[in-house]
């Protein structure tokens, strides 16, 4: 028997790990995983340094905090969402500001929010 997957879904994830923490606003748990898998990623339930992404949402905790301890890129769900359409540069693009508000040139961004570094 052989794979079943919606050919018509670009795996813009392919061979990518997330990490989902928190609760998000348009995805459940299962939504998450399934947008995740049939795009060719890995959703992962911990964070490691062999994470590609974690996507933070209200109520992160501790995944959140390792994530950053680890340098790791963190997206909020909008972020998320440019991840699943666009993949990965579409994604990594904007860095926080002062006010840990994501910018790209001045301008509010797509919700990619990168670690800060020590």
């Amino acid at each position: 028997m052989r794979d079943e997957r919606d050919e018509s879904i670009v795996r813009t994830l392919e061979g990518l790990t997330v990490v989902v923490t928190g609760s998000l606003e348009a995805f459940n748990r299962d939504q998450v995983k399934e947008a995740i898998i049939v795009r060719g990623g890995k959703a992962a339930g911990s964070v490691s340094k062999k994470t590609d992404f974690v996507v933070v949402g209200e109520n992160a905790g501790s995944k959140e905090a390792k994530a950053r301890e680890l340098g790791l890129t963190i997206l909020d769900e909008a972020g998320f969402v440019t991840l699943l359409a666009e993949g990965p540069p579409a994604a990594e693009e904007p860095l926080l500001d002062d006010d840990g508000e994501p910018v790209v040139d001045g301008e509010p961004a797509n919700g990619a929010v990168e670690a800060p570094q020590d």
